[in-house]
């Protein structure tokens, strides 16, 4: 019919080498899709609509870091701040009195920072009635059940992760990066009609594209993509023409929207790592520092595993399916979150270190961490721990990518303390093993050891820190597989469980 809609794909059965498969000798055949005719899907076709996707994915992190930016100075320098301060001295001396302690030592104020991002998200979760929208997981989901697009939904989720992370809630803005970039994929894909195996190699795409417009690092979000995402989200029923497609299209997205971020940020909202950090031994010892670095491994992957259970016991401590939390089954939705940010505000209140400001507290870490003792390195770690878990299962809208990268740069500053201190041993600098602990911490939580490796190094650009990267990435990774399999959890080789646990944690009802 004159008003059917129809697409060009490649017919399966002339890929295999079919002799039935259209005798005229065409490769392609019709299949129906909708309402105007749609006569391409060719390889070059998708790889420069991934150009496209590349441009307005990094066209929008850009977008969404300058809105947390202003967020974030509206909540800590700008009237709200004002007012803040102004209830926070007298609360505090009021409480110091009380407590017998000095009021300096206390920092009330830092209870309703985050408070207002928890209002917010609370107001836009009861103006979408409680649907924040899909994930990555659930945009392929939405992909395959054929369902039509609600970009309301995805603006809404932008908008409230610009309100938690712009108000310091202890998250990370990497992953709502990768969401929006699945998100212009589906988008793009909607729009253009394209087919299911197409618009699964525009997802990887999307993705590669968020996560190098979110850390500056391309070639990370190049391995990220084909490691974790495009195994994620392939089919066994999609075309090989979409498959063979699916690299091209990666690298061209991750690359454009690098620089298209880049070019509008002027290289700031980034993380970076100082050359000069990162101070190995001697060609001679470092083969006796190996052995350090695999203890170090185990060590982060306990940490990876100790994340990714609190995430899963706070999901469901909101849930009420924690047997003393049954009373959180009364709690209104949308009053999940206000708590959350009132968990994170007030524990912030004695370690402000853990909130969300950027990298700047990471950055600081590697520098030196001056002032930072063994046990305050292990408190930090243990509260930023709990309070990412707390974020994520109350429903506030962030990522943990920057929260692992904390972690193990925590875990890692405290562990060469501890080398050095007690075994007194000479080795490298603490910020050097503050930064593989990142990468190692990174790598198990996500179970993505080739992609946390190649971001470290890309963002250290230092040769000689890829052994001990690789060497702890490999045993953190691990450690993790074993404790799970040993817990009678099923292993998860990829993102598919932070797909799981975020679209849960979205859809509490």
């Amino acid at each position: 019919a004159a008003n059917q809609r129809w697409a060009m794909q490649l017919d399966p059965r002339r890929e295999k080498g079919d002799a039935t498969a259209h005798g005229d000798g065409n490769p392609f055949k019709w299949v129906e899709r909708g309402d105007t005719e749609y006569p391409w899907t060719s390889e070059f076709a998708i790889v420069m609509t991934s150009l496209f996707l590349g441009l307005t994915t990094g066209i929008a992190v850009a977008g969404f870091k300058t809105g947390i930016k202003a967020t974030r100075e509206f909540v800590y320098s700008g009237p709200y701040s004002d007012l803040v301060n102004n209830v926070g001295k007298v609360v505090s001396n009021n409480v110091a009195t009380l407590l017998n302690v000095k009021a300096a030592s206390i920092n009330i104020e830092y209870a309703l920072f985050p408070l207002i991002g928890g209002l917010s998200v609370a107001a836009i979760m009861v103006f979408q009635g409680n649907n924040l929208g899909p994930g990555v997981k659930g945009i392929v989901q939405e992909i395959d059940d054929g369902k039509p697009i609600d970009i309301g939904k995805y603006g809404a989720k932008t908008a409230a992760a610009i309100a938690t992370l712009g108000s310091g809630v202890s998250l990370g803005p990497e992953g709502p990066a990768v969401e929006l970039g699945a998100g212009m994929s589906r988008v793009i894909s909607e729009r253009l009609r394209m087919p299911r195996d197409v618009s699964h190699v525009m997802i990887s795409a999307g993705c590669a594209a968020g996560v190098a417009a979110g850390f500056n690092a391309p070639l990370s979000a190049i391995v990220f993509a084909l490691e974790i995402v495009q195994p994620s989200v392939v089919q066994s029923d999609d075309s090989p023409k979409s498959i063979r497609a699916a690299a091209p299209a990666v690298f061209v997205a991750a690359s454009i929207s690098a620089i298209a971020c880049d070019l509008l940020l002027g290289g700031g909202e980034t993380f970076e790592v100082k050359k000069d950090l990162v101070r190995m031994l001697g060609e001679n010892s470092r083969i006796l520092e190996l052995p350090v670095f695999f203890a170090l491994g185990i060590l982060c992957g306990v940490c990876a595993t100790s994340l990714r259970k609190s995430i899963e016991f706070w999901t469901n401590f909101y849930k009420g399916k924690i047997p003393n939390a049954r009373f959180m089954r009364g709690v209104p939705r949308p009053m999940r979150p206000v708590i959350g940010s009132l968990v994170c505000g007030v524990t912030a209140a004695k370690y402000p270190q853990v909130l969300f400001f950027g990298y700047e507290k990471i950055t600081n870490i590697l520098v030196g961490t001056k002032g930072d003792n063994l046990m305050s390195l292990l408190t930090l770690t243990f509260v930023k721990m709990q309070l990412t878990a707390s974020s994520i299962g109350s429903g506030l809208v962030g990522g943990i990518f920057a929260p692992s990268l904390f972690m193990g740069a925590t875990l890692g500053s405290a562990y060469s303390q501890v080398v050095r201190g007690v075994f007194g041993l000479n080795l490298g600098s603490s910020p050097t093993y503050a930064i593989i602990g990142a990468s190692a911490v990174l790598a198990a939580t996500f179970r993505a050891p080739i992609t946390a490796v190649i971001l470290l190094f890309e963002l250290t650009r230092e040769y000689d820190v890829i052994v001990p990267l690789m060497a702890t990435a490999a045993f953190a990774t691990l450690t993790i597989d074993i404790l799970e399999s040993e817990g009678g959890q099923s292993a998860n080789p990829t993102w598919a469980w932070w797909w799981t646990i975020n679209s849960q944690s979205a859809a509490m009802a």
